[in-house]
């Protein structure tokens, strides 16, 4: 079954008894849609069903090190491909083995991490 977005728009505000309100712009009912489907993405990611998963492999290169980072460890800055919406895991290879990345939490900021971390940026 096919289902246009003003379809789905026309029968959520039919559902809420809201058809006739004059107080909900064109803007908020796509903006209400876009949540929406963010929030059945995440749902579905969150059951770890594979079905939208994406491995991508990237190759850390001298180019994406980060000039100012401080102290004994490095920070790289790597691009993600712009259709990512969001991280399941990274891994990294550690000699001859997979190794799990963790998020880097902002509270350690000041400290060098022991293992490879991870954070979003922008």
């Amino acid at each position: 079954m096919n289902t246009s977005a003003s379809q789905l728009i026309t029968r959520a505000l039919g559902i809420s008894d809201l058809v006739n309100a004059t107080n909900i712009t064109q803007n908020d009912k796509v903006n209400s849609l876009n949540e929406s489907y963010k929030d059945l993405y995440n749902l579905i990611l969150d059951s770890d069903d594979d079905y939208y998963v994406t491995e991508t492999v990237i190759a850390i290169t001298s180019a994406m090190l980060n000039t100012t980072s401080i102290g004994q460890y490095f920070e790289y800055n790597v691009p993600v491909p712009s259709d990512a919406m969001r991280i399941r895991y990274i891994d990294y290879i550690n000699g001859t083995q997979w190794g799990a990345m963790v998020i880097y939490p902002l509270s350690m900021k000041d400290f060098a991490p022991g293992a490879p971390m991870y954070r979003w940026r922008n």
